[in-house]
């Protein structure tokens, strides 16, 4: 899709942000002690917060032509593994949470008559999980943080602002 963009003559911005922090959902871990996930537990993986990608997609949309024919990887500060993650999670809530590694998701599976687009996003979801296990998901946060003004949501912001919404 990029490709397409960029060929198209018209102006763009692209916006590249790495593995939201929301991929988390906070409080269903801490509610079952257990941070799943479909590759490796010592894969690292750069993380971002949504709320700070929001942000400075608002920025871009708001500022317009001064980010045109631009391409901004947005990574946060953190590269952790699940884990760390885990870890994290459980200094925060006082509570025990363990890391769980497990098979590629079992209600991704299509139906009796799997569509083309079954067919494609299930290809998608594997080949994304196991990219993740191999080489894990790496990057900088330099640019987002030039592009929020200040440093990035860590992973723990994220984690205390999760608990105390919930």
């Amino acid at each position: 899709m990029e490709r397409v963009v960029l060929l198209s003559r018209m102006p763009f911005t692209i916006l590249q942000p790495m593995h939201y922090m929301q991929n988390v959902d906070v409080a269903h871990v801490v509610a079952e002690g257990v941070l799943r996930q479909p590759y490796s537990l010592a894969t690292r993986l750069a993380h971002v917060d949504l709320e700070d990608v929001a942000e400075v997609a608002a920025k871009v949309v708001g500022e317009g032509r001064h980010h045109h024919y631009a391409t901004y990887e947005l990574c946060g500060e953190d590269f952790r593994n699940a884990h760390e993650l885990a870890q994290a999670i459980s200094a925060a809530s006082g509570r025990p949470v363990a890391a769980e590694q497990v098979p590629f998701p079992a209600g991704t599976t299509a139906g009796p008559r799997p569509s083309e687009a079954d067919d494609y996003r299930l290809d998608s979801m594997f080949r994304l999980f196991d990219h993740y296990g191999r080489y894990g998901i790496s990057g900088n946060s330099n640019v987002l943080s030039w592009l929020l003004g200040r440093r990035p949501t860590s992973f723990d912001q994220y984690v205390r602002r999760s608990l105390a919404a919930s």
